[in-house]
C-alpha cells in the first residue's frame, strides 16, 4: 500500500484529534458548518461593468486569501461576477468614483440570496434558499491600494484637489481659493463688501446666475487693487 496520503482522493480537513471525544467530533461538525458561511474578503477587481455617468457599476472580483485543504496545499479562488458597487449617493446626487481593475477592495456578503432585489430594486423574497454565499456579495472599494496621484483632500477648514500627483491644485480655505502653478493661477478673496480677484496666464469662465462673462488673463488682472488685464 503506498503511503501518499492523496492516493485515492483529497486530504480533509479532519484530524487525529478531531475523533477522541464526543465534544471533539460535535467541535468539527461545527467547524465544517461554519466553514461554509461566508462574511467579508479582500478582493482584486477582475472586470468593471457599467458606471461613469450612469448607474453605479457591478465587478467581477477574486478573493485575495487563498483555499487550503487539509494538508495546506493552496488554490485560488474562482471569480465572482456582478457584485453592486457601492457608490456615496443621496437622491440623485453622488460622487463618483468607480472602481479599476486590479483595484483592491471589501466583499461583504448577505446573509440571504439577494438576486431578485438587485434586478428589481425593491422589497422581494430571496431569490433561493442558499445563506451567506459568496454568490450575493457586495463591493466596497479602496482598501490595501497605493498613494493616490488624483484626489481630493479634505480636513477641518480646507480642501485641497490636484489631478496630477500636486503638480496643479485647487485649494480652498475660509475666504480664501488659490490655484496653483503661479504661472497659470487663479487667486480669489471673498471679503465683505470686497472682492480681490487676481490671475496670471489663466482662462476663466465666471458664471453670476444668468450672465456669463469670460476673462483671458496675459501676465495679469487685478481688480479691487487695480491693473485689469
Amino acid at each position: 500500500m503506498s503511503d501518499d496520503p492523496n492516493q485515492g482522493g483529497y486530504a480533509g480537513q479532519w484530524d487525529d484529534s478531531d475523533g477522541t471525544s464526543d465534544y471533539n467530533v460535535q467541535q468539527f461538525l461545527i467547524q465544517q458548518a461554519l466553514a461554509k458561511v461566508s462574511t467579508a474578503t479582500l478582493v482584486k477587481v477582475m472586470a468593471v461593468n457599467g458606471g461613469g455617468l450612469a448607474a453605479p457599476p457591478t465587478v467581477d472580483v477574486r478573493p485575495l486569501v487563498k483555499l487550503i485543504d487539509g494538508l495546506g496545499n493552496a488554490s485560488d479562488h474562482g471569480t465572482i461576477s456582478g457584485l453592486p458597487v457601492f457608490r456615496m449617493q443621496s437622491g440623485a446626487a453622488a460622487v463618483i468614483l468607480d472602481p479599476k481593475v486590479d483595484d483592491i477592495g471589501l466583499a461583504i456578503f448577505a446573509d440571504r440570496d439577494i438576486s431578485t432585489v438587485k434586478k428589481t430594486k425593491a422589497a422581494a423574497p430571496p431569490g433561493s434558499r442558499r445563506r451567506f454565499d459568496m454568490a450575493d456579495g457586495l463591493y466596497i472599494g479602496g482598501f490595501a491600494n497605493g498613494a493616490a496621484t488624483t484626489y481630493v483632500r479634505v480636513a477641518e477648514g480646507e480642501i485641497e484637489g490636484s489631478p496630477d500627483n500636486g503638480v496643479t491644485t485647487i485649494f480652498a480655505s475660509p475666504g480664501n481659493v488659490k490655484m496653483s502653478p503661479d504661472s497659470g493661477a487663479t487667486y480669489m478673496r471673498a471679503v465683505p463688501g470686497l472682492l480681490t480677484l487676481w490671475a496670471i496666464n489663466t482662462r476663466m469662465l465666471i458664471d453670476n446666475t444668468d450672465q456669463k462673462v469670460k476673462i483671458t488673463a496675459i501676465n495679469g488682472l487685478w481688480v479691487n487693487n487695480v491693473r485689469v488685464a
